[in-house]
């Protein structure tokens, strides 16, 4: 089953605040409209993967999603996108506690915005490095506070 989960977390000013995915059907459609696409949101996407486009194919048996979030800081500068449910790895490892901790494959992507909170355009969110994969819990809180495998730097010090 292909389920995936996608969090936003903020890191600005040594604050993290994190933004599940939100099903906005409004926002939705104003997106396909523009885009002349029909994308699913994160409740129409779950179902079993399309099989495998074959080599030299014209129509590619592909699935095409979008997230929305909302409520999200105007003054953020710097924010990483966790793309979960994207891979079946998963390992086990020792918490700090002795017990044994689930961790999942996680694809993470970086992004950060040098314009400010007033005429937001989109060009102004560029990726920061690129995406690369680390395990993480399930629960975005606790993955949230993995910075060292987030790469995550207080704004402070961050370099885009």
């Amino acid at each position: 089953m292909f389920v995936p989960e996608i969090t936003l977390i903020t890191n600005d000013n040594g604050q993290q605040k994190i933004y599940p995915n939100q099903i906005l059907p409004e926002a939705e459609a104003i997106i396909n409209k523009r885009e002349r696409a029909q994308f699913k949101n994160a409740v129409e996407i779950i179902g079993e993967l399309p099989a495998e486009t074959p080599m030299g194919s014209k129509k590619e048996n592909a699935i095409y999603g979008v997230c929305v979030w909302t409520g999200v800081d105007p003054n953020t500068d710097y924010f990483t996108i966790l793309f979960s449910g994207l891979s079946n790895g998963y390992k086990n490892v020792a918490g700090s506690d002795g017990k044994t901790i689930t961790l999942r494959k996680v694809l993470v992507q970086q992004y950060w915005r040098p314009g400010d909170e007033f005429g937001q355009q989109e060009q102004e969110f560029r990726p920061k490095d690129n995406p690369y994969w680390v395990y993480l819990p399930d629960d975005p809180q606790m993955a949230a506070k993995m910075k060292k495998e987030l790469k995550i730097e207080d704004s402070a010090t961050a370099k885009p």
